[in-house]
């Protein structure tokens, strides 16, 4: 979760209140989805491969564009915007397998890595689209 508290005066509260306009608008979840993109790729280049399945099945979800396709996802809820980068495989759980590993096989993990690697990048590729956003609403 990112969260940042700012304070400044009446100049800064109409900014955001334009901001306010933008996340009812769905263009926070848009540059959500632009920072996810970094991630989800370099998840899926980092997985391993032996038949495809667990690298076509990493995919963002959680928006509202998409049905969720995440077990337990709470993603509707008002208040915010928010999206998943993850796998809807759960039966086997080959993926937690892949990233924890288990008494039978070493962890190779790509999931954790890649978020690592591309955290800092998604977060600055969120403000940059959010920032273009603004400079049309403003």
């Amino acid at each position: 979760m990112i969260t940042a508290k700012v304070t400044g005066g009446a100049a800064l509260h109409v900014k955001f209140k334009a901001l306010e306009q933008v996340a009812q608008d769905k263009m926070m979840e848009t540059a959500l989805v632009a920072g996810a993109l970094l991630v989800q790729n370099e998840w899926k280049a980092n997985t391993p491969y032996r038949t495809g399945t667990y690298r076509r099945s990493i995919h963002i979800g959680g928006h509202t564009d998409l049905a969720s396709d995440f077990e337990g996802d709470d993603m509707g809820k008002p208040g915010g915007a928010s999206v998943i980068v993850g796998t809807d495989i759960t039966d086997p759980p080959y993926p937690a397998w892949l990233e924890e590993g288990t008494s039978k096989m070493a962890a190779r993990p790509s999931a954790g890595p890649a978020f690592e690697a591309k955290k800092r990048e998604a977060v600055k590729e969120i403000g940059d689209a959010l920032r273009d956003m603004l400079k049309k609403v403003v």
